[in-house]
Parts: C-alpha cells; sequence; structure tokens
C-alpha cells in the first residue's frame, strides 16, 4: 500500500509533470538519490513505441493493409442476430468468432481471417497491460499502464484494430469493440507464465465465458492459451 501512495504522490508532483511510474519495485529508494549519470549512446528517444507490421504465416500487414486487419476483427466479433436480447449478452469465444468466418469468400480468405483475429486475441490478451481512467475537461481519458513500453504498444495497435482493453485485474480481463462499445470478450485469468531471459517469451492461460451475465464458474465457456 505504502509503495502505491509513493508512485501516487510521484506522478502528481507538479515540479516533475508528466512523470509516468511504471512500476512499483523502489519507489522509496528515489529520495536517496544524489547524483544522476547518464551515457548517451544513441538517439534520444520519449520511450515511445508503435507496433508498426505483422506476420501472419506467409502473409504481412502494415501501413494501409491494417485496414483489413481491422476488418477481419470486425468480422470476427460481430455478435448475430444484432439487437436481440441473446445477442445483447453474447460474448465471443475462438470458436464462435471462428464460426462468422464460415460464410466469407473463398476457403483461403476464411483461413487467413481466423488466423488474424486470433493474432489479435492473443494480442489483446497475453500482456500486463492496466487501464487506467482520469477525467480531463469533462471526458474520460482511457490510459494504460505497464512496466514495459512495447506491451503497450501492442494494446495500443489492438485498440486500432477494433478490440480495446476495457478491464483488467488479477482474475479477469474485459475487451470492447471499438465499433459499438459493446463488452465482446470476457476471459477468466487462470495462470499467467512471467517473460523470462531464458524464455524470451510471457504466457497466459484463460478461460473464457460465453454470456456476459454468467460468472466464472463451473467449467462452462472455453479455455485456451
Amino acid at each position: 500500500m505504502g509503495k502505491s501512495v509513493y508512485a501516487w504522490f510521484i506522478e502528481k508532483d507538479q515540479g516533475i509533470p508528466g512523470t509516468v511510474v511504471r512500476t512499483s519495485t523502489i519507489p522509496e529508494d528515489l529520495g536517496r538519490v544524489e547524483y544522476l549519470l547518464s551515457d548517451k549512446t544513441g538517439t534520444l528517444t520519449q520511450n515511445e513505441m508503435e507496433l508498426k507490421k505483422i506476420h501472419v504465416g506467409t502473409v504481412s500487414y502494415a501501413n494501409e493493409a491494417m485496414d483489413e486487419v481491422s476488418t477481419y476483427v470486425h468480422q470476427g466479433i460481430a455478435v448475430q442476430p444484432l439487437g436481440s436480447e441473446a445477442s445483447a449478452t453474447t460474448l465471443i469465444t475462438p470458436s464462435s468468432a471462428a464460426n462468422n468466418f464460415s460464410t466469407s469468400g473463398t476457403r483461403t480468405r476464411r483461413e487467413i481471417g481466423v488466423r488474424v483475429l486470433s493474432l489479435v486475441l492473443a494480442l489483446a490478451l497475453c500482456h500486463n497491460v492496466t487501464p487506467t481512467t482520469e477525467e480531463v475537461d469533462g471526458q474520460s481519458i482511457t490510459t494504460y499502464q505497464a512496466s514495459s513500453p512495447d506491451e503497450i504498444a501492442i494494446v495500443r495497435w489492438t485498440e486500432a484494430v477494433g478490440l480495446r482493453l476495457l478491464h483488467r485485474d488479477r482474475k479477469t480481463l474485459t475487451l470492447q469493440s471499438v465499433d459499438t462499445g459493446r463488452i465482446v470478450v470476457r476471459v477468466q485469468i487462470l495462470n499467467v507464465f512471467p517473460f523470462t531471459s531464458d524464455s524470451k517469451r510471457m504466457g497466459v492461460v484463460v478461460r473464457f465465458l460465453n454470456r456476459s451475465s454468467e460468472n466464472f464458474s463451473g467449467d462452462q465457456g472455453d479455455r485456451t492459451d
């Protein structure tokens, strides 16, 4: 609790505006720093990253091609029939998303659509990013907090193509459709495998909820990792 309070004071300090606390490991030690030594070994940056290109098998997407990724995401998370009471509480799972491509174009296009959506879902779920909402000039502004800037870049990209990270805590994660504003994915976080220098990756095991009115209990829903 004390570390969280220290972090809050650091972010609200008027003497260092714009400061973002990305970790609460050692904020109490900052008061003992007398000298700060730095070495410029390259171009100075703002430590901001942006996802520019993705590869799905033999297909790559970049620049204007990201619009095609957005189209696949929009089709994959669509709930039919729209406007019905059932569709209002229906959530997307990997199996139901794949069914949304069953009538679209050629077999190759259907397969690519499923792969692209699976990739976007994986990137939207496998991270340690937490969304925070603040009131700025009467408007709610959502920002992302994480210890790694590349994770924030990935989550911002998934939002740009149609899936916004709405809520995250230790046990659950919720995704929202950017186009419709409705909740489309809710998962229970069963286990997280942290990033290590040996594995060079992180992993997560989640269970998908089929309806927003259900609770995380029993064996309902899809499980994936």
